[in-house]
């Protein structure tokens, strides 16, 4: 898991800004083009909700995400198809 500014406790939440932030500085990357709701920062997934972003720690749904994000190689969705 990330860590904080301290380094003491792991993150699991980030607020639309700080991951606006993030995404801005190329830190943070979304699933594709067309799904934005989950995006991989920090070496993990992450969703979003009207509060925030919430670090995704299912097993599951990470191997799913990264199945999915090997699969549409990030071009999936970059020739409109």
């Amino acid at each position: 898991m990330t860590a904080n500014d301290t380094g003491n406790s792991p993150v699991t939440f980030l607020s639309h800004a700080q991951m606006r932030e993030h995404q801005e500085a190329d830190q943070a990357e979304p699933l594709s083009r067309v799904i934005t709701d989950f995006v991989k920062y920090d070496g993990h997934w992450w969703i979003a909700d009207r509060q925030g972003w919430h670090l995704v720690d299912d097993a599951y749904l990470i191997a799913k995400l990264d199945n999915h994000a090997s699969w549409a190689g990030g071009s999936l969705y970059a020739s409109g198809s």
